[in-house]
């Protein structure tokens, strides 16, 4: 059976546009397949587009700030063979705001959500990589303890160790040291999500700060897959060492 969707299109100001599919995809959620009246609603918010790690029926859809004021269109469409075709008569929505933010849009507003939806998925495919290290990791220790290990095996032990800590403080923090110091030492992650659900609800966000925060976020992700790589590299490499290496974690 086909999946179904809603899709909403930015005509910005134009209603000579209704009918051109062509423009700006703003929001797209699923809904039944089946026969029969349904009911759905647009919240006015754009949709960010979900990680989908493996083949999945279920498919939810995330959720950013508030559109822009305008004119939209909504349709709904069918996927299949990896096209989207409507199959319904577009309808207009002109979206409307009942008072002014207290700061006014930043004309480059559509692109700063964009880099937000951008940098929200390479953080949650980052933090599945750096998840399934963390599994290699295990496992290495567990070769290491099951079948003995060489001086070589235990330094390389120590220092796949080392770096795989080093980014996950970077990603999480260190509680520790923050304790210690009565600092907050606050990782990618949260600082990411922080400013992220700021900008859910505020009219005019996301703002300068909020984009700053999502750029240097971009930043560390892109030296830590670097850095991940390497790792898997590595770990691949001992895998392949092994005599039961065939059953240990698979990398992406």
């Amino acid at each position: 059976m086909p999946k179904l969707f809603v899709s909403v299109y930015n005509n910005g100001n134009e209603k000579s546009q209704i009918k051109n599919l062509q423009n700006t995809l703003v929001a797209r959620w699923s809904i039944p397949a089946s026969k029969g009246w349904g009911k759905t609603e647009w919240n006015m918010k754009y949709s960010i587009q979900p990680v989908i790690l493996k083949t999945d029926e279920k498919i939810e859809t995330n959720w950013g700030p508030y559109v822009n004021p305008g004119t939209y269109t909504i349709v709904i469409e069918e996927f299949q063979k990896g096209k989207y075709t409507s199959i319904s008569t577009p309808v207009e929505q002109v979206v409307e705001y009942l008072y002014e933010p207290t700061i006014p849009f930043d004309k480059n507003r559509d692109e700063k959500i964009a880099k937000m939806g951008q940098v929200r998925t390479m953080l949650e495919k980052s933090e599945n990589k750096l998840a399934m290290l963390k599994s290699g990791f295990n496992a290495i220790q567990q070769n290491i303890v099951h079948y003995g290990n060489s001086g070589g095996q235990y330094v390389f032990y120590e220092t796949f160790q080392k770096e795989l800590n080093s980014l996950n403080i970077d990603y999480n923090g260190n509680p520790a040291l923050a304790t210690k110091e009565f600092e907050t030492e606050e990782g990618i992650a949260s600082k990411f999500w922080n400013a992220y659900y700021q900008s859910m609800d505020a009219l005019n966000a996301p703002t300068e700060t909020h984009y700053q925060v999502f750029s240097d976020v971009e930043k560390h992700i892109m030296r830590n897959n670097e850095k991940m790589e390497l790792l898997k590299n590595k770990y691949l490499e001992f895998k392949n060492s092994q005599t039961n290496g065939s059953e240990m974690p698979l990398m992406w």
